[in-house]
Order: C-alpha cells, then sequence, then structure tokens
C-alpha cells in the first residue's frame, strides 16, 4: 500500500496483546522512518474497548489524513 501511495491505514486487531502492541509500535516506528507521510493507526478492537474510544481514534486518523492531503 506504502509503494502504492497509500498512505492511512487502519491496522485493526480482533483483540489486545501486549506482544501486538509491542511488535506493532517496532513497525510503525521503521515504516515512518522510511515513509514520512505514513498516517497509521492500531486499533484493538476488543470488548473491553468502549465505542467511544474506537470512534474518537477513527476520528483522529480520518482529520490527520484530511490535513495531509489538504482535503477539508
Amino acid at each position: 500500500m506504502l509503494k502504492g501511495d497509500i498512505g492511512n491505514i487502519v491496522c485493526l486487531q480482533p483483540f489486545g496483546c501486549l506482544a501486538n502492541q509491542i511488535i506493532g509500535k517496532g513497525v510503525e516506528k521503521k515504516l515512518k522512518s522510511l515513509y514520512n507521510r505514513l498516517n497509521l493507526l492500531f486499533l484493538d478492537m476488543d470488548p473491553g474497548m468502549s465505542e467511544v474510544n474506537i470512534l474518537n481514534r477513527l476520528h483522529f486518523i480520518v482529520m490527520s489524513a484530511r490535513e495531509v492531503d489538504g482535503i477539508m
């Protein structure tokens, strides 16, 4: 996706897991160093996460994408 100029990515994880979060942060850091336009969100979809939290995080990635792409 990044090579195809898609820089806004949401990675949905079926449940929160410490190993996923640690590996995900390492991968995110490396990818952002290679692709400076990357807008990446790792989103845990576990039963303990509130719907409001999920929607807020999605809202922020959409707003960030709009800023980067110059869409208002």
